[in-house]
């Protein structure tokens, strides 16, 4: 059992890091999979909803110039 579990991670490793929509990617160990469905955070008010929030990029300040994007 132990085996197969391991044979798991390391194909999935594997498949991470030659995934054609994810260029660039290197995977450095096989616990990949236990980290990407690891929660660290979970937020919410006090009723105990849950809260979405969005971030959109507008503004971009470089050597004082200030870009606006729409």
């Amino acid at each position: 059992m132990r085996v197969n579990l391991d044979f798991c991670k390391a194909y999935f490793s594997y498949k991470i890091s030659n995934d054609e929509d994810i260029p660039g990617t290197v995977s450095r160990n096989s616990s990949i999979p236990e980290e990407l469905g690891r929660i660290e955070y979970l937020l919410s008010d006090k009723t105990g909803t849950l809260t979405y929030n969005d971030m959109v990029f507008k503004k971009l300040s470089v050597n004082e110039i200030l870009y606006t994007i729409d």
